[in-house]
């Protein structure tokens, strides 16, 4: 069964993530509350949309990437960049555990020290393959990376 969402533009959510700044002074992200001009809209829907290409969207970019990619990336002094090894020593270890690779949708990186701001997700690492985030060339993603290597 299809969904009967409306199909989502990043023209249209750049308005909506603008109005929201103007409004509290901040950016929303996939935690913020539901959007003023869509009530029946969150932002966590927005970012899920654009993260899996849901919705009439490309995917592979989420929210907070689509925001600093057209406003530019807000500063953030912890955040560290990540290597090819370091991504695939963690997944070896979420393999231990739980005798899963992990995906995208795997959630919280549990053998990954915590950032400052956050825990590293999975679906963050995705993205930083695929858009070439925090040291990585870009153009990849996790499933790719593990298949490449073979693990």
């Amino acid at each position: 069964m299809k969904s009967r969402r409306p199909i989502l533009t990043v023209k249209r959510i750049l308005a909506w993530a603008e109005a929201y700044r103007e409004q509290t002074g901040r950016r929303p992200n996939g935690h913020s509350e539901t959007i003023p001009e869509m009530a029946e809209e969150t932002w966590a829907a927005i970012d899920t949309a654009l993260v899996y290409g849901y919705r009439g969207l490309r995917g592979g970019l989420s929210l907070v990437e689509l925001l600093n990619r057209h406003w530019g990336e807000m500063p953030r002094s912890d955040k560290r960049l990540l290597s090819v090894e370091q991504i695939l020593d963690w997944a070896k270890a979420h393999y231990r555990r739980t005798s899963k690779w992990p995906t995208a949708a795997s959630g919280v990186v549990d053998d990954a020290p915590e950032e400052t701001w956050e825990k590293i997700t999975w679906k963050k690492i995705d993205s930083a393959l695929r858009e070439g985030y925090r040291g990585l060339p870009g153009d990849d993603s996790l499933s790719r990376l593990l298949r490449r290597h073979q693990v």
